[in-house]
């Protein structure tokens, strides 16, 4: 929790001072300078950022550590079922979610998920054929997951020993629920999140970070996967965009503009990653490219050498007491970082500030050490936000958008095999 001690005066202040410092105004954000409303999203970051997957039903996921409580079934039934039809392999799909992001060396998944996608349930053959109805008649169906004979699209009971785990173990819970679309179609996720997995279908990677975390860490794995709730999935597999979303530019912008969970960072596409203004050509810029590497490179080969995922590695990173020689090589590549962005931006008279040192925070409990940028870069705040085409008008900022457009459903979603 921030607290301000903030003193108000009738009519405008002669002299306003801003942590101790004369400034010339005070914002709405308490910082100086004319930020008094939030940024707006731009067209230009849509279809790039997205929440995953809310399955609504561990009931869905092959997990022995659930299969140990009674809320799932265990890997060793999911290759059994495999290995009685290995068709069953075609909705089956790996599944990892922010305790695997946060906690595993190498960001690796130990479960599995069912998945139906948007599928109708079955096929009904009595019913008025699927080419002779409107497109009224097959939305009705389609709510209802109950298609003619002669739909041309699978349904969920063409793998019935996966139909049967979901109707057995999530299907009574889904039965509590009173929104009518999620005991109806209890055999899909609750939110399917179709426009993710059409923007990183021919990715072989994305970068992910978790919606709530201490610190902000952005790590890049595999595209081929369901992904939790729990984790933002960014639609970029270079390492350009790496740097653009893990320097302390967008951190500083995401902690400004982003809501907190205790005293924990709650990243949300729709506050921190579509109003933020990235560098003309940032993905194709060499120099974000090389230093993004070099900085994964070596995070991942600590993070594997100590057997530490990114939560204790960043720990360590924060803690002014930790002087390893690894943690200190995280650091100073990660000041390299920094340095890079500013110079994407043209900001080189941003650079001191850039350079990294421990600052004390206050945290409910207690005092709480952070390695952060010195002076302050909020002060790039009015930069970024002249960056994007913002205008003062009427106190409210303007933002010309683009129009983008979200292409078909990916063909692993509808049907295509899984990547074992």
């Amino acid at each position: 929790m921030v607290v301000s001690v903030v003193h108000i005066v009738k009519g405008a202040a002669a002299s306003p001072v801003l942590d101790t410092h004369q400034v010339r105004r005070i914002s709405a954000y308490l910082v100086e300078g004319d930020l008094d409303t939030s940024p707006v999203a731009l067209g230009a970051n849509s279809g790039k950022a997205f929440v995953g997957s809310y399955a609504l039903g561990m009931g869905f996921t092959f997990d022995d550590s659930a299969a140990a409580k009674g809320e799932a079934e265990g890997l060793e039934t999911m290759c059994s079922l495999i290995a009685k039809d290995p068709r069953n392999s075609e909705r089956i799909f790996p599944y990892i979610g922010g305790e695997e992001v946060n906690k595993s060396p190498t960001q690796a998944h130990h479960r599995y998920v069912i998945d139906f996608f948007d599928f109708p349930l079955r096929r009904e053959p009595g019913l008025k054929a699927w080419s002779d109805m409107d497109e009224a008649e097959r939305a009705k169906c389609r709510t209802a997951g109950i298609v003619p004979g002669d739909h041309p699209e699978a349904v969920a009971e063409g793998w019935p020993d996966l139909v049967e785990i979901v109707r057995r173990r999530v299907k009574p819970e889904r039965d509590k629920q009173t929104r009518p679309a999620l005991k109806v179609r209890w055999w899909q996720y609750a939110e399917k999140r179709p426009g993710l997995y059409a923007a990183i279908a021919r990715l072989p990677r994305v970068l992910v970070t978790t919606r709530v975390s201490q610190f902000l860490t952005i790590a890049q794995i595999d595209a081929h996967q369901i992904y939790s709730e729990q984790l933002i999935p960014l639609a970029f597999s270079s390492f350009a965009p790496f740097v653009a979303v893990q320097c302390r530019i967008h951190e500083t912008w995401a902690r400004f503009f982003a809501s907190t969970l205790e005293d924990r960072l709650r990243y949300t596409p729709s506050d921190c990653f579509r109003t933020f203004p990235f560098p003309e050509s940032f993905e194709s810029d060499a120099s974000l490219e090389e230093v993004g590497a070099s900085y994964n490179a070596f995070r991942a080969q600590l993070m594997i050498g100590r057997n530490e995922g990114l939560t204790k590695t960043y720990n360590r990173f924060h803690a002014c007491n930790e002087t390893a020689a690894d943690i200190s090589r995280l650091r100073a590549i990660h000041a390299e970082m920094d340095a890079v962005m500013l110079r994407a931006y043209g900001w080189d008279d941003l650079l001191d500030r850039a350079a990294p040192e421990f600052i004390e925070q206050d945290a409910d409990e207690g005092k709480r050490q952070r390695h952060a940028s010195t002076g302050d870069l909020t002060s790039s705040l009015p930069r970024l936000t002249q960056l994007v085409g913002v205008t003062r008008a009427r106190g409210q900022w303007r933002i010309r958008p683009r129009r983008i457009s979200i292409s078909r459903l990916s063909d692993r979603r509808r049907g295509g095999p899984t990547a074992w």
